[in-house]
């Protein structure tokens, strides 16, 4: 199967996000999957073109609630994330946290995202 894991944060940004998606990544492939990470572009520290990661836009920190969130701007994101995902022939399962997530995840991308708890079938 080939997935694509679209996350605002990864290397060279570390924390626990950056680290679920790596080691997801790892074991997909481990399982025999062709793995695409989709984030954005940072100022500095990025591994120069790895051929399993694409970059769009660029990354901001933004300051909330006593930590910082980060999140990818730029002109055309979202066709740029359509046509990643189309390029690299990804079959598409989107997951959101929020019902609300989902339905912006699903405006932006053309493909229909549901909560964690939808697509697994749990109440």
């Amino acid at each position: 199967m080939k997935i694509g894991i679209v996350s605002q944060s990864y290397y060279p940004r570390y924390g626990g996000v950056t680290e679920h998606v790596h080691h997801t990544a790892i074991e997909l492939r481990r399982r025999g999957h062709q793995v695409t990470i989709i984030t954005s572009h940072f100022r500095r520290g990025e591994a120069p073109s790895d051929p399993e990661v694409e970059r769009i836009g660029y990354n901001l920190l933004i300051p909330f609630n006593g930590a910082f969130v980060d999140l990818a701007v730029g002109v055309r994101l979202r066709s740029q994330l359509r046509g990643l995902l189309k390029r690299h022939g990804c079959s598409v399962l989107l997951a959101a946290p929020t019902g609300r997530a989902a339905k912006r995840l699903s405006e932006a991308t053309g493909v229909e995202a549901r909560t964690i708890h939808r697509l697994l079938e749990y109440n």
